[in-house]
């Protein structure tokens, strides 16, 4: 009896490969990638249609003061991954930025109240990249695209003396930090975001009350004021700020102690106001995802059914309806998106939102 010709992946036309590789969710689809170039070339350009809801990275230090866990939790396979031998293991006192294309931008030392020292890490590749110290301390700091880019920019904010804002800006190739300063009447650095070219910075007194907004440019490195003032409750308050699908800024205020939303603005950039939301058609477009790291992702794929819901992973994970506003002052839900995740073991570890690298 003639034996039967075993037959190989390779054999497969690649159409029918990328068939099969589109049906995998993306943690899927990376180790394929170390299989041969032709499926790791097959693998990227697949478009995601499907997967827009960020991970959630969870992370605590050890006795000895060493970040010891280090996890990745995936929406859309329901899996978590463990990332071993982390290259943040000998850091301290971590406090997360801004998340971009699969990078966090952390500060370490001084318990997080002031910024002196930056890195950029990749909990999907365990890659470190360890930026310039900084000669002063800083208050705030942000980035704009992945550091495998060369016109990703990475800046850190403060207020040295009444009247001067400065800004220190550091690309890929960078040995030093390039200096900016620049003049005006300015309070306290809020928050930053970046969108288009530019990285708007929220300025607010004592009270969390916002005063003005500013720009300030990456390309052409020039600043620019907005004003434009928020008033808050008398109660203390965090602020959030992220960038709506259409590039406009979103500002969620939130009271200290409860965690619930007290404000949710938006931030028209092209006619350079701020609207309460309330029915916003954008909103109904997207999902907000505030805490540690903020941004909004397009209400598609598996984030479809959280469309029009601000979610947040601090103090616990919890969700509102920022379509309708009587809601916000109610209980907060578990957000049914990442109910599968255990909330007795991980309530207590710091967790944070993590864009993927696709």
């Amino acid at each position: 009896m003639k034996k039967m010709k075993k037959a190989k992946w390779s054999d497969l036309p690649e159409d029918i490969w990328r068939l099969i590789m589109e049906k995998l969710c993306w943690s899927e689809r990376v180790p394929l990638c170390l299989v041969c170039k032709i499926w790791r070339d097959c693998i990227r350009e697949i478009k995601n249609t499907k997967e827009f809801l960020p991970w959630l990275m969870y992370y605590d230090k050890g006795r000895k003061g060493n970040c010891s866990i280090c996890k990745l939790c995936d929406p859309s396979a329901k899996r978590i991954f463990t990332v071993k031998q982390t290259q943040i293991a000998r850091n301290r006192d971590l406090v997360p930025h801004q998340s971009r294309h699969g990078w966090v931008l952390f500060s370490k030392g001084f318990f997080g109240l002031v910024i002196k020292h930056l890195f950029l890490y990749s909990p999907f590749t365990n890659q470190v990249i360890e930026l310039p110290k900084l000669n002063k301390i800083y208050s705030k700091a942000s980035f704009s695209l992945s550091p495998t880019c060369p016109d990703c920019m990475v800046i850190a904010l403060r207020i040295p003396k009444t009247g001067e804002l400065e800004i220190k800006a550091w690309q890929p190739g960078y040995e030093t930090w390039k200096t900016f300063k620049f003049s005006g009447e300015y309070d306290i650095i809020s928050q930053v975001a970046y969108a288009g070219e530019s990285f708007y910075c929220v300025f607010s007194d004592l009270k969390r009350n916002v005063k003005k907004i500013g720009a300030f440019n990456t390309k052409h490195q020039e600043w620019q004021e907005f004003s434009g003032s928020i008033e808050v409750n008398n109660e203390p308050n965090r602020v959030y700020l992220s960038v709506a699908i259409n590039g406009d800024l979103l500002l969620v205020t939130t009271l200290a102690q409860s965690g619930r939303i007290s404000g949710f603005q938006r931030f028209h950039l092209s006619n350079k106001k701020w609207f309460v939301v309330e029915n916003d058609t954008i909103m109904e477009k997207q999902v907000t995802f505030i805490g540690g790291t903020s941004f909004s992702v397009p209400a598609m794929g598996n984030a479809r059914q959280s469309a029009g819901l601000i979610i947040g992973s601090t103090p616990v994970l919890r969700c509102y309806n920022c379509l309708v506003t009587q809601q916000w002052w109610q209980p907060p839900q578990y957000p049914q998106v990442y109910d599968w995740i255990n909330k007795n073991d991980y309530n207590k570890l710091k967790r944070i939102w993590i864009q993927p690298p696709f």
